[in-house]
């Protein structure tokens, strides 16, 4: 599907990359690998060539968040972004994204916001970054 239908596919990723991250953690190996290629698949479908040459290091981001969450928000950081960002793209950012807002760490937090605030400026598109507004805004302001 991401191959024949990437703009429709890129409408409903707000509600589709959250249940694949919670795919990522099922007992069953097959099940887990099934989630994890839907993931590439999404990551596929990424139009900004600097979140797609990030994508190998976003899909850890999401498979191993307790690991790679700090790790994912500093190669973000460091990442100087030239091209607007995409709804595909902001699928797979937003959840690492929060969960580094959501962290005990004030360091991680700081980073996690700047993050928002780079991405907010990055995107186009209003009605791509409205899905998120109210994952992201209660834990920017806290």
């Amino acid at each position: 599907m991401a191959y024949c239908a990437p703009h429709q596919l890129s409408q409903c990723l707000p509600k589709v990359v959250p249940k694949l991250t919670e795919v990522l953690t099922d007992t069953h190996p097959k099940v887990q690998s099934a989630g994890q290629t839907a993931l590439q698949q999404v990551g596929n479908v990424i139009k900004n060539p600097e979140i797609s040459a990030l994508v190998p290091t976003l899909l850890m981001g999401l498979t191993d968040p307790n690991d790679y969450t700090k790790h994912s928000l500093d190669i973000l950081l460091q990442t100087t972004f030239i091209n607007s960002i995409d709804a595909p793209s902001l699928a797979l950012l937003v959840p690492i994204v929060h969960r580094g807002l959501r962290q005990r760490s004030a360091d991680t937090k700081k980073k996690a916001a700047q993050i928002v605030g780079n991405m907010c400026s990055l995107v186009t598109e209003p009605k791509d970054m409205i899905p998120y507004i109210g994952l992201l805004l209660p834990e920017v302001k806290k």
